[in-house]
């Protein structure tokens, strides 16, 4: 569980290239598929921020669930909730265009504050598309009132013209 800080968890393709899959805020859990299964490492989990960690041993886990079933029940909900978030992603990035990606990912990481502390390579990493294609789309937003830019930050003025670019067929 994190408890301070801030992770990346990403994934890279045998040629190395990355696709930053989510950002982990404090009290995300991660790391739970290797409590079921201690196969290879599914995704990479980076310190973005400096954080504060707390870990449970599969050793300390299986008894704890055989103690308590009720925390099973709540790893099976989490663990629905992961997949059902997981194939949403999969769904962005094969059937939505890259500026309604980018439109999606930034109402997703700036929820209710509006702000986003993330460099234009990183968020083409977690778009997945070229630094180049999210300048130019942060550029057009920024012209059209959408979005405010700074040096690594980027806050959001016009959240439904944002919700309309991602529902958009033709972004």
């Amino acid at each position: 569980m994190l408890d301070e800080g801030l992770l990346e968890v990403s994934v890279y393709s045998t040629d190395g290239r990355k696709l930053s899959l989510n950002m982990l805020q404090p009290e995300s859990l991660f790391g739970e598929i290797a409590m079921f299964d201690p196969g290879p490492r599914t995704a990479r989990v980076e310190a973005i921020k400096d954080c504060k960690l707390r870990f449970l041993r599969q050793s300390t886990f299986i008894p704890a669930i055989k103690a308590e079933p009720h925390l099973a029940v709540e790893l099976l909900r989490l663990a629905g909730k992961r997949m059902r978030w997981l194939s949403q992603q999969m769904e962005d990035q094969v059937f939505l265009s890259p500026a309604a990606r980018l439109a999606s990912k930034l109402l997703y990481l700036a929820g209710d504050s509006g702000k986003i502390i993330m460099s234009q390579t990183k968020m083409a990493d977690y778009v997945g598309v070229t630094r180049e294609v999210v300048s130019k789309t942060l550029s057009e937003w920024r012209r059209d009132g959408i979005v405010i830019l700074s040096r690594g930050n980027i806050e959001i003025q016009d959240h439904e013209a944002l919700h309309d670019i991602k529902n958009s067929k033709e972004s």
